[in-house]
């Protein structure tokens, strides 16, 4: 999904449907990126690897 949301960014959004989720998918990537670090974290805590 990132990916579609990024090449839709990118190519086809106007100014008035940027204006309206921007804040949202930053919110969002950046709850994704804390969870991802924090279970990234966890597992090389408990020898993982990852």
């Amino acid at each position: 999904y990132l990916n579609t949301t990024a090449q839709w960014v990118q190519s086809r959004a106007t100014d008035a449907e940027l204006e309206d989720v921007t804040d949202a998918l930053l919110l969002a990537m950046h709850d994704l990126r804390s969870v991802l670090v924090r279970k990234k974290a966890d597992r090389v805590l408990k020898g993982d690897g990852g």
